[in-house]
């Protein structure tokens, strides 16, 4: 005979239904599992054998086989112990075969029958939410589950506390769930002195999610306004939390839920399935791991070319898919990218107190190792020049400040997506073709003004589409409708010098 129970697989932040059928039958003593497994499921023997053991049950000395299906399916992760030692111990008559009805199961055994963290619970919470379906999850994964929402999880602290909930229905207690957390920013924008044109500039990119190019030599303070970004941005809505939560679970580093928009600083040296995902169990990537929030690129000459051009496609779209022989994983990525870098190797081209010696050969060819359609995702660049450690400079706008302008600026320019495109709104960078040409009213002046100055640098339809989006913004700040002259300048003073 054989019985079956339900766990999971994951196909980026969708849910794959994997039933784990078990059968004891006679013959010589095997334990099988079948239905490409990789190694760490066909451990899960020896940790399960262990478990029964510490709880005084005697293992079968006959043949188990264990069938994960779908079979054509890799199945990865050691989430699987579970189910299937809730399998073994049905076919045993310990577990009745109606208890874990409507129930899916995941968790990894110890030795002792305890049951340990795995990747991917809150995942599996928010997609059996929608189906109305139960979860056991590991116990310490409890608080994790709850973030759904959702009023059927069972969170198990052993093997033993799920065999005494299939016959009595006893739960163990459940931890508190604290949602209420601070938002907490290690740089504030009142902790940059001066810089108030590079301030102006980083509130213009989080008003319409521009993404940034910042210049300068070192120590000029680049890294400093990356870092100060999260804290004039928008707090993130319920629906952003659970879905960057969700994404931090999958890849196993969610300690509590994301409420804070997400800062990643990417080393120079990471590799393309760091950034963008990948490797055996098609992990989300730096990228996705950065979905609602910051990007950052220090030093963005030195990242690999090969590396960086593989970011063009997800910075325009908002997903990464990565593709595998068998099988086609998406991650959302929809991140504000910042980039920083010096303007040539020693770092002191243009600057006024040090000039740098091999100019301005060096620069050309430094700044030549990244490619122009990469730096055509980019709306907004700008220099940043050193701050004297011996002038008297007050913080010219706090984060608070600069948080309100912001907010008041996106709420002006959705309110008016709402009323003009179909179906969610948009950013200003993400605008394009009809939808971008609905929300564009320029005055005679400034229209008379950008195609003299398109005609001028010669641009490209997506360089002119650019400084559109970018003078969008600044009008949105201005809380106007109409886009002025004055508001094209400053979108062609924050264009790439090429």
């Amino acid at each position: 005979m054989t019985v079956s129970v339900f766990s999971l697989s994951f196909d980026g932040t969708q849910l794959v239904p994997i039933e784990v059928q078990v059968q004891i039958a006679s013959g010589l003593p095997r334990f099988n599992v079948v239905g490409l497994a990789d190694k760490a499921v066909s451990e899960a023997k020896d940790r399960i054998q262990s478990s029964f053991q510490s709880l005084g049950i005697d293992w079968p000395a006959k043949r188990i086989t264990v069938n994960l299906a779908p079979a054509d399916r890799e199945k990865r992760g050691t989430h699987f112990d579970l189910p299937i030692a809730a399998g073994i111990l049905m076919e045993l008559k310990k577990i009745p075969k109606q208890a874990l009805d409507n129930t899916f199961l995941m968790g990894e055994l110890g030795l002792d029958g305890s049951l340990a963290k795995v990747p991917g619970v809150l995942a599996a919470a928010c997609g059996l939410k929608k189906q109305n379906k139960f979860l056991v999850c590991p116990l310490c994964q409890a608080q994790e589950a709850l973030f759904s929402g959702s009023d059927k999880i069972i969170p198990m602290g052993s093997l033993h506390d799920l065999i005494e909930f299939s016959h009595a229905g006893t739960l163990p207690v459940f931890p508190e769930v604290n949602l209420k957390r601070e938002e907490v920013f290690p740089v504030k924008f009142e902790d940059i002195k001066g810089h108030a044109d590079a301030k102006e500039a980083m509130i213009i990119a989080a008003t319409g999610r521009h993404h940034v190019l910042m210049v300068g030599p070192p120590g000029s303070g680049k890294s400093m306004l990356a870092k100060a970004l999260p804290s004039i941005l928008p707090p993130m809505t319920a629906e952003e939390e659970i879905d960057v939560s969700t994404i931090y679970s999958l890849a196993g580093q969610l300690s509590h839920k994301i409420q804070t928009r997400p800062f990643r600083a990417v080393h120079h040296s990471a590799s393309e399935v760091s950034l963008v995902g990948g490797g055996l169990n098609a992990n989300p990537g730096e990228i996705s791991l950065a979905h609602t929030g910051i990007l950052f690129l220090d030093e963005l000459p030195e990242f690999n070319r090969r590396v960086l051009e593989m970011l063009r496609q997800p910075l325009e779209s908002g997903t990464i898919l990565i593709s595998r022989a068998n099988r086609h994983v998406t991650y959302p990525a929809s991140v504000q990218m910042v980039a920083a870098m010096n303007p040539c190797p020693c770092g002191y081209f243009g600057n006024t107190d040090k000039e740098c010696p091999a100019a301005p050969r060096c620069a050309q060819k430094y700044q030549a190792t990244i490619s122009g359609p990469f730096l055509d995702r980019i709306d907004l660049s700008f220099d940043v020049q050193p701050v004297k450690p011996w002038d008297s400079l007050d913080a010219t706008s706090s984060s608070e400040e600069a948080r309100e302008k912001v907010q008041k600026g996106r709420d002006f320019g959705q309110n008016r997506l709402k009323n003009l495109l179909q179906g969610p709104p948009l950013y200003n960078a993400q605008l394009e073709g009809k939808d971008l040409e609905a929300v564009v009213n320029l005055n005679d002046e400034a229209k008379a003004f950008l195609i003299q100055m398109a005609q001028h640098y010669d641009l490209s339809a997506r360089g002119y589409h650019r400084v559109l989006k970018v003078s969008r913004t600044v009008a949105d700040l201005r809380q106007s409708e109409t886009i002025e002259k004055q508001d094209v300048v400053t979108s062609f003073a924050y264009r790439i010098k090429k």
